[in-house]
């Protein structure tokens, strides 16, 4: 506490072949200031609070496994930090919510490999520089997804987007609108905004699972029958299986059904809607 190190300050350094864990009950720093690199290697740390300081150079947190101890709601705190070179937490374990709280990281952040047991929170952090999030782990269990805000998601979605992970930002896409979903109140007046996000939610995953509209398509290629026919039995008949593949074409313009206007505009806009669906589905992981 209270302390300025102008020299380089190293936690169980793991160069020189050394690679042995250590154990650590309880690691405080509050209102220091580091001039020259911060190491703090491969520690299992009980209970951990950092606060109120600079890490002027690089701050490293590798391999490390954090808990909060006995801490208020079991949050990890890393609370009015300045991070002015690089802060690396790669392989790290955060065993509890983690929360950087008015935390700046001004420059290049990496969270490489690292876990998030219960969640993390970077809604009051300021970043000015990338981020890489390249394999971080259980951010979608579901106490992550019940800790984790939509905030969140969107800026691990984004960081990711930026340095071209698309196939991961859109894992993160699809929870940010999941959490997104989840905010609106059915009563209140989001409800058509909550409507949508749940349509979207059903059709396809939030554009994360292809054979769903797959699916959809099949079943308003069904109801479309039925309601042509009147005849649910019409399906374990070769005619009827006919049909309900023609219907589930949008090109289909037969005049078994351009007879009846609602029915025709249901199954066109329904189709279209789960085409789009289902090609976005596909592309996600695939384009450019």
């Amino acid at each position: 506490s209270n302390c300025n190190f102008k020299n380089k300050c190293y936690i169980n350094n793991q160069y020189s072949k050394n690679d042995n864990q250590i154990s650590i009950d309880n690691i405080s720093i509050k209102n220091t200031h580091f001039e020259e690199n911060f190491k703090l290697h491969n520690c299992l740390i009980k209970n951990f609070m950092l606060e109120d300081t600079d890490f002027i150079k690089n701050a490293d947190f590798f391999k490390s496994v954090i808990s909060s101890g006995e801490t208020e709601k079991s949050t990890i705190y890393f609370k009015a930090i300045n991070f002015h070179k690089l802060a690396l937490f790669g392989d790290t374990t955060f065993e509890e919510f983690l929360k950087f709280e008015y935390v700046t990281f001004k420059g290049y952040t990496h969270f490489r490999s690292s876990i998030f047991k219960q969640g993390l929170d970077l809604e009051y952090a300021n970043i000015e520089q990338e981020m890489n999030f390249f394999n971080i782990k259980q951010l979608d269990s579901k106490i992550s997804k019940q800790n984790t805000s939509q905030e969140t998601y969107r800026i691990i979605k984004y960081q990711l987007r930026k340095v071209g992970n698309v196939i991961d930002s859109n894992k993160y896409h699809s929870l940010e609108l999941k959490k997104r979903r989840n905010k609106l109140e059915i009563c209140s007046r989001d409800f058509f905004d909550w409507f949508v996000l749940f349509i979207h939610w059903i059709i396809s995953n939030h554009s994360s699972i292809w054979i769903l509209p797959i699916f959809w398509i099949f079943v308003v290629g069904f109801i479309t029958d039925y309601s042509i026919s009147n005849n649910i039995w019409s399906i374990c008949q070769e005619e009827g299986l006919n049909n309900i593949f023609k219907y589930m074409s949008i090109a289909n313009h037969d005049k078994s059904i351009t007879e009846k206007p609602l029915i025709f505009l249901l199954n066109k806009v329904s189709l279209g809607y789960l085409y789009y669906q289902f090609l976005t589905s596909i592309r996600k992981d695939t384009r450019k």
